[in-house]
């Protein structure tokens, strides 16, 4: 279950404001660290799920595999867990699937069901659930992430004489929209110009972006978008470090389909080399990022009347982060919040 937590930086009102992305070099406290800086507000928001909330869920949505008795704890073949487990495993999204089933008490390790249980599988994407379990007993469930957002200098009146520091701490939840809300709280908070420059702090994780094993095909799609303590999502699917690409047909077949990507960046450069073709052919318009570089390759056909969408990683999410924030700066979105521009 996933919550929106950290509302996270947008200063992008502030024309003519220089950008720096603060490199994982400079150590392991971050810029905002390295420097005498002090708080000028930190965001948190709601708890992930309590430990309460979690228990009321299992108790709505499953069934006890087992009284609190020992002896029943001990039955290796009860029967009712096994005519309910026979009734899943026979299900329709699992007919014709090779299963294993293994259910053992958490406290002892004794064995209370089994089905194929011995049997040797190759593994599905299971690491989640070791990450996940490790996560809630090292965390807890009432854990939030928190951006930090610091200074070096001091408000003036209007202006704030100083830089302004960025510190992301991983919130996977982080949306445009998080950073139209913090735009607004600077604002009430009455400051309208900086006259330092925006640096962004991701240094609160490591700098290893990559899982060993991440296959080269499989590094452009969202599952392989790199790890960064400061990135944001292109929308509540919360895939961190990816952008939504839409493939829609052209008017005219034999045109070019028009390309629409969200957030809407000059920092992913599409490549369209696809084609629109007549309606109920087949659709076979691809989409991909060419490795090591962000350049998208449109390629292939589409049917006159359709529309493709995926999620695509990009490279580099902290430096995509911050050129998505300069566009910002640069454009006239915030002239609602400030009147006019600054």
């Amino acid at each position: 279950m996933k919550r929106k937590l950290a509302i996270i930086c947008s200063v992008m009102i502030f024309a003519g404001l220089s950008i720096f992305l603060f490199q994982a070099t400079v150590g392991k406290k971050g810029a905002a660290d390295a420097t005498a800086t002090r708080s000028i507000f930190s965001t948190k928001q709601e708890k992930f799920i309590s430990e309460k909330d979690m228990q009321q869920m299992v108790e709505k949505t499953t069934t006890p595999l087992a009284t609190a008795t020992p002896t029943t704890a001990k039955l290796k073949n009860d029967q009712e867990l096994d005519r309910k487990l026979k009734e899943v495993i026979a299900s329709g999204p699992l007919q014709g699937a090779s299963v294993g089933v293994s259910v053992r008490d958490a406290k002892d390790g004794t064995l209370i069901y089994s089905h194929h249980g011995d049997t040797n599988f190759q593994p599905a994407s299971n690491m989640k659930l070791l990450t996940g379990a490790a996560a809630l007993e090292t965390l807890g469930g009432d854990y939030t992430f928190e951006t930090e957002i610091l200074t070096d200098g001091k408000i003036d009146g209007n202006v704030l004489e100083g830089n302004l520091y960025i510190k992301g701490k991983g919130d996977p939840t982080l949306l445009k929209e998080n950073l139209d809300t913090f735009a607004k709280q600077l604002h009430e908070k009455g400051i309208q110009k900086v006259t330092g420059h925006l640096i962004g702090d991701d240094t609160w994780y490591d700098d290893e972006r990559y899982s060993q094993d991440l296959n080269w095909s499989d590094e452009f799609n969202y599952t392989g978008a790199a790890v960064s303590a400061l990135t944001m999502s292109p929308n509540d699917d919360y895939d961190t470090g990816s952008i939504i690409v839409t493939v829609k047909a052209n008017e005219k077949v034999g045109q070019a389909p028009h390309i629409e990507i969200q957030p809407k960046n000059d920092y992913v450069k599409v490549i369209n080399h696809a084609k629109t073709v007549r309606k109920g052919e087949l659709n076979q318009v691809t989409i991909e990022r060419e490795h090591g570089t962000n350049n998208l390759i449109i390629d292939g056909a589409i049917p006159s009347g359709s529309s493709k969408e995926v999620w695509r990683a990009v490279l580099g999410t902290n430096r995509f982060y911050f050129v998505y924030v300069a566009s910002i700066i640069n454009g006239t979105r915030y002239q609602d919040i400030f009147g006019s521009e600054t």
